[in-house]
This record gives structure tokens, C-alpha cells and sequence, in this order.
């Protein structure tokens, strides 16, 4: 996925591995050289995007489950 600016700093902030995610955008591709080999890329260009389900907790990085107040 590439993007920029806001978008940019919002998905660094709340997305990440695990987290639902709605994208709309465009397909990209560009053509570059690496070590004498040209590598053709297709990127998602996001225009658009929502979060979606519940914010992932540090329980949810650790496998643990979470904890439920009230139990005894």
C-alpha cells in the first residue's frame, strides 16, 4: 500500500498487524532497476480507507486473553 500525508501518519498511528482494514484506492505499477534487474511493481494507492472492528489491545500482540473484570 503506498500513501502519503495524513493518511500516511493515521495508518502508522492506529493500524497494524491483525487490524481490519477498508482501502480503496487505485492500482499503481512502476518499473525499476535494482542490481542490474528490472523489477516491475504494482502498488495499492490508497484514496480512501476506514478502520474497521476494535482497536487491537496488548493482549491481542501476545496471544494472551484478555482480561474480564467482574471474574472471580
Amino acid at each position: 500500500m503506498v500513501c502519503w500525508e495524513r493518511a500516511a501518519e493515521t495508518l502508522a498511528q492506529y493500524a497494524g498487524k491483525g487490524r481490519e482494514l477498508y482501502v480503496d484506492g487505485r492500482l499503481g505499477s512502476r518499473v525499476r532497476e535494482v542490481e542490474g534487474h528490472r523489477i516491475k511493481q504494482v502498488d495499492l494507492v490508497v484514496e480512501n480507507f476506514q478502520l474497521l472492528g476494535r482497536p487491537l489491545t496488548a493482549s491481542a500482540d501476545t496471544g494472551e486473553e484478555p482480561a474480564v473484570e467482574g471474574a472471580a
